[in-house]
């Protein structure tokens, strides 16, 4: 009586698991068929069946699971980022960063991501862009000198014509909320003299 050949017992791999098809009596003889699968966030590597041959070996090395990786997150201008991530510093599936910009920036784009089972991330990263101020309206005889656009930390000045006198703050600044410090001052004209006007009288 021949006996068929037998191939070696596979093992689970770590982080999967495995469907087979042995023979009746549980061992696995030449035509026996073994399916591998991961788990969520990890990827199979090698093949994903696995057949007895007719010498008693399987056709190809048993598959592992690998952890799907995402992308290192760049460092964020004028802003910062906190992560949780694996132990070894790698971005896997269900890592997560958050991102948070300095006084005077706001954020464009999702606060939060995180690393999909796919190995892509939620969204793209975010930036830090600079808190702008509204333009500011002068009236009248007010003269306005801006250091340039109005966003955060630009500083307004302010000034009169001679002999007139200014009402309110010399210099505003657009602060880190997006306002200004004040109120646009106003020139108030010189005050005309009340002193009676002297009439000569002929003598």
């Amino acid at each position: 009586v021949c006996e068929a050949f037998q191939c070696k017992a596979l093992s689970i791999p770590e982080k999967g698991y495995m469907n087979c098809l042995p023979s009746a009596s549980g061992s696995f003889q030449s035509g026996s068929n073994c399916e591998f699968f991961c788990e969520k966030g990890f990827v199979l590597k090698g093949s994903k069946n696995l057949q007895c041959g007719p010498t008693g070996k399987w056709d190809s090395e048993e598959p592992t699971c690998e952890a799907v990786k995402c992308d290192a997150v760049r460092h964020l201008q004028r802003g910062s980022v906190r992560c949780a991530h694996s132990s070894a510093g790698e971005f896997t599936y269900k890592s997560s960063c958050a991102f948070s910009c300095e006084d005077g920036f706001e954020l464009h784009g999702s606060a939060q991501l995180e690393c999909t089972s796919q190995g892509q991330w939620t969204q793209k990263v975010p930036s830090c862009q600079v808190v702008q101020c509204s333009s500011l309206a002068v009236s009248g005889k007010t003269n306005m000198s801006c250091s340039g656009e109005p966003v955060f930390g630009a500083v307004c000045a302010f000034a009169c014509p001679e002999g007139w006198t200014l009402n309110g703050s010399a210099a505003l600044t657009c602060d880190a909320t997006g306002h200004w410090s004040g109120m646009p001052p106003t020139c108030e004209a010189p005050a005309e003299s009340s002193a009676p006007l002297a009439v000569g009288l002929a003598a």
